[in-house]
């Protein structure tokens, strides 16, 4: 298995003689595995390791444990090792993020503070299988088939090679030990269900399942970069005009005479480069605006992160629609289920479903968290696409459990908002029905109740100002 790895590292240039690699470990499996391996390749790729343990807060004295596991083998192979301890819980409730993302980005950091040439992570062949499957399950495109690369920028993965089988079975014949997570056997998440359930069905087809996966994501990767290259040719030849990152300009032609493939990988680009985000436009978006090829000139499609394209005679034209216009409102933005998009005002909306097991304790408690920024709604209860927008004529919303409903007009009088700052507060929408208005309250219909099955979490960054 050594020599596979080697040969993997030199096929990918993941390490040069003489880089500083630190390696991420938790001193579970994986990691231990990428620690014994680095260090046995640094007999024949001179290079310099330290190890990076990060302490979440969430474990206990188990996870303080793994900490003085990891730091042990480390003084046994003359390792350095750096520790950085963070609180997962804390950091999500500053920077608005799920734990999980917090713990992830934390991580980062704490790898970046010591200075590396390169970050070894510890991702193998069931990471990638399980990222194709999650990807498929939720809809995705080549980029998304592509499952984990094996390079992004310094970081590098050289366990990408092997299976989770091969990386337990190497270190039980060298006689090493890992650590467990018992946190990896719940199902409350959605990567933990795919690798105790599905992984396992599609072994039961193919022993070699996890590995064909891993393969395939390989050549999707190198499909995804061939179309990028065509698609930036293309996007040269029909770009007329660009405006920073606010509009683009685009030659009709584009739609007419090209493969409808090669339209949507130049408008993918576009929208990326406008919003610093990929995964968020559905095919649906890059159909609509394709379409507006045969429409007349003057139609428009909204899309995501506040965003519009339009049809001006010969050219489709994409841009930003974040200004306000006080007279009729902001446009409409949609709302992805789950996701994060810009606002107007420079603040971020994030959405997400939790877990059944904390839709179960959350109901169980009875004592929903009342918190500015951050609200939690029963989505059933929900009847069309969600938008955020400003206040438009017959806007409502429930002012208690019995539905009595309340013009929004008469709340902004009663609350004493001044008129200038109506057409400025922004609302979670669903058509006329106000589900939220940000920074001050939430519509009772929408509230969690006992008989609440599916809740949605909305958040947004906090700012200074009007709002309760």
């Amino acid at each position: 298995m050594i020599q596979k790895i080697k040969n993997f590292i030199q096929e990918f240039h993941m390490i040069e003689k003489g880089d500083r690699v630190v390696i991420g470990v938790s001193g579970g499996a994986d990691s231990m595995c990428l620690l014994f391996v680095l260090c046995e390749l640094r007999k024949e790729i001179p290079m310099y390791l330290s190890v990076v343990h990060v302490e979440h807060g969430i474990r206990g004295e188990a996870s303080k444990a793994d900490a003085r596991y990891v730091r042990e083998v480390c003084e046994r192979l003359h390792v350095s090792f750096h520790e950085a301890a963070i609180d997962c819980r804390a950091l999500a409730r500053e920077w608005n993020m799920t734990v999980e993302e917090a713990g992830r980005t934390a991580r980062y950091e704490a790898f970046e503070r010591e200075c590396p040439d390169k970050i070894a992570v510890a991702h193998h062949q069931n990471d990638v299988a399980e990222t194709l499957l999650f990807h498929l399950c939720r809809g995705t495109g080549l980029k998304g088939l592509g499952g984990i690369p094996p390079v992004r920028g310094k970081i590098i993965r050289p366990l990408l090679c092997v299976t989770a089988e091969e990386i337990r079975a190497y270190l039980k014949k060298n006689d090493m030990e890992w650590r467990e997570d018992e946190t990896n056997g719940s199902e409350d998440y959605t990567r933990n269900r795919i690798r105790s359930r599905m992984i396992p069905e599609a072994q039961k087809v193919n022993e070699k399942a996890v590995s064909h996966m891993a393969e395939a994501a390989l050549r999707m990767r190198e499909i995804e970069a061939y179309m990028t290259e065509v698609s930036e040719a293309a996007y040269e030849r029909y770009l007329i005009e660009t405006e920073n990152d606010r509009k683009v300009i685009l030659d009709i032609r584009l739609f007419t005479e090209e493969k409808p493939i090669i339209a949507a990988y130049v408008l993918q680009r576009v929208f990326c480069e406008m919003t610093g985000k990929w995964k968020d436009i559905a095919a649906v978006n890059l159909k609509d605006i394709a379409d507006l090829a045969t429409k007349q000139s003057g139609r428009r499609v909204l899309l995501p992160y506040g965003m519009a394209a339009f049809r001006i005679y010969n050219t489709i034209v994409i841009r930003k629609e974040f200004e306000i216009i006080h007279a009729g409102g902001m446009m409409p933005l949609m709302i992805p289920k789950e996701g994060e998009m810009p606002l107007p005002d420079g603040r971020v909306l994030k959405t997400s479903f939790l877990a059944p097991k904390e839709v179960e304790e959350m109901k169980k408690k009875g004592n929903i968290p009342n918190e500015t920024y951050t609200k939690w709604l029963d989505y059933d209860k929900i009847n069309t696409s969600v938008v955020l927008r400003t206040r438009q004529a017959g806007d409502y919303f429930y002012v208690n459990s019995g539905l009595k409903s309340k013009k929004l007009k008469s709340f902004f009088i009663d609350e004493k908002i001044p008129i200038d700052e109506r057409n400025r507060i922004f609302l979670l929408a669903d058509g006329n029905h106000i589900l939220w208005i940000l920074g001050y309250r939430i519509s009772e219909k929408c509230k969690i109740t006992e008989l609440t099955e599916r809740i949605w979490k909305v958040s947004v960054t906090k700012e200074k100002g009007y709002g309760k």
